[in-house]
């Protein structure tokens, strides 16, 4: 086998899985702060205003609902990249531990995620207090619908970002393993050299043209 070759493809899937895996880190985390709604062109009735700040509230809350449902799909796609890398690495023969212990955290976390997601989603497919077009229909059904999806959604997002910690820990290990690999074929090559060169060590032996070349060939590949 070329271990060169076997090296480079090696090193090539750690970098591809990587590069998947750090997609997870490019979270779009919205907050639900208010913004500064300026000064109102007309005075109108305070409960006027409350509404239209409610559903300002909500088209908010839609919108971070879809950043997170990206980032969701991110999380999961980095899972399947990690379970790519393990089979790859344990086709090389490489162990894995530490990552394995890792990746029921993250399955964990991801799916925290996902099903606080779910919720916020349901809660907003339901509008309660609001009609179909995002007005204000029952103002206290659409504080309370508010405030549910929000926490809904902020808990979503601390899962996520578990999730985002873990595979940030995987991928250290993952580079560690990468750079610390050795082909089991250069591995033996290795004793080969160390043995030649103890035979090579002992008085009154020459040692053979064939040796020599041996030998160089091994530095090599080395």
């Amino acid at each position: 086998m070329n271990i060169k070759t076997n090296h480079r493809k090696w090193t090539k899937v750690f970098s591809l899985a990587l590069i998947a895996a750090l997609a997870l880190s490019s979270f779009g985390i919205v907050g639900t702060a208010y913004a500064d709604e300026g000064v109102q062109p007309e005075r109108k009735p305070p409960g006027d205003r409350i509404d239209e700040r409610l559903e300002a509230f909500l088209e908010r809350l839609n919108d971070w609902y879809a950043v997170q449902d990206e980032n969701i799909r991110k999380a999961n796609n980095a899972i399947a990249r990690t379970e790519e890398l393990l089979v790859k690495a344990e086709e090389h023969g490489i162990d894995t531990t530490e990552i394995e212990a890792l990746v029921p955290d993250l399955y964990a976390a991801v799916g925290r995620a996902e099903s606080a997601h779910a919720t916020a989603g349901a809660i907003l497919d339901e509008h309660a207090g609001f009609n179909g077009g995002g007005k204000v229909k029952d103002r206290q059904q659409a504080i309370e619908t508010l405030r549910s999806v929000r926490d809904a959604l902020q808990s979503a997002k601390h899962s996520l970002l578990e999730a985002r910690d873990i595979v940030h820990k995987i991928i250290e290990v993952a580079r560690e393993l990468r750079d610390n690999y050795v082909p089991a074929s250069e591995a033996v090559s290795q004793e080969n050299l160390d043995g030649q060169r103890k035979t090579s060590d002992r008085p009154g032996r020459d040692q053979p043209e064939c040796s020599r070349k041996r030998l160089h060939s091994l530095r090599y590949w080395s």
